[in-house]
């Protein structure tokens, strides 16, 4: 028989204590302390939402709009959808995450994707009109967001995993749609003309969206996601 090398009982009673957390639902890009969005990899752990393929399909739009130009990266997380921008095109973003947790990853992405100079994290509220009237009106060729648009009442049917991710990047009043009437309504003076402002929406909420796109002058249209569910609310300024 060989010789195997002496067992680390510490290295065990900490690979112990993760399985047992896995096995609770902890997420699993929690325990691993990153994960790949669009072709890139994230810093992520407790307290920012994890990145998903679905939002995949916001990148892709603001690309197929514009190479260039300012972009608005509300509620911008862990900083992947300004970051795989920034990454992929010309465009430079000024990425705003309320949550200090949250923007402590966001930072952490920046920096380990050298967007320094394209990517400007804010901790801010995204519908602080302070923060607002900072930017000069028709300043942004692109506003993108990925909000709070879980309602209340949906949080029984979440799976286990989702319930570890922060409530403030899930759940929205209104029934889902708070962040889409407030937002809309506070940034789109901020949209240059030809500029295009694009959410990502929760599964059955296009129509509503679409009727808070038009009731604030917007004609909208609707993008399915990978699985062909309604994903992206959008319009072009005119």
């Amino acid at each position: 028989m060989g010789n195997f090398p002496a067992i680390d009982e510490n290295k065990t009673n900490t690979l112990d204590l993760l399985l047992k957390k896995r096995a609770d639902g902890y997420p699993l890009q929690y325990i691993i302390g990153e994960w790949d969005f669009f072709g890139l990899t994230f810093i992520v752990g407790e307290g920012v939402l994890i990145p998903r393929p679905e939002t995949e399909k916001l990148v892709e739009l603001a690309l197929s709009h514009t190479k260039s130009g300012l972009c608005a990266d509300l509620f911008s997380g862990s900083g992947c959808v300004g970051i795989a921008l920034a990454k992929n095109s010309s465009i430079r973003c000024s990425s705003i995450e309320y949550s200090e947790k949250a923007f402590k990853y966001l930072n952490m992405n920046i920096k380990s994707h050298s967007v320094q100079e394209k990517v400007k994290g804010i901790c801010a509220d995204v519908l602080d009109f302070e923060l607002i009237n900072s930017f000069n009106d028709e300043s942004f060729e692109l506003i993108l967001a990925n909000p709070p648009y879980i309602p209340k009442k949906d949080k029984v049917f979440l799976q286990r995993e989702v319930l570890f991710e922060p409530d403030e990047a899930l759940f929205a009043n209104e029934n889902g749609l708070y962040f889409y009437n407030q937002t809309l309504k506070r940034w789109r003076n901020k949209l240059k003309p030809n500029g295009m402002i694009a959410f990502e929406i929760g599964i059955n909420q296009h129509e509503q969206v679409c009727e808070i796109f038009v009731n604030n002058n917007f004609s909208p249209k609707v993008l399915k996601d990978f699985a062909g569910i309604e994903r992206i609310v959008y319009a072009v300024k005119r």
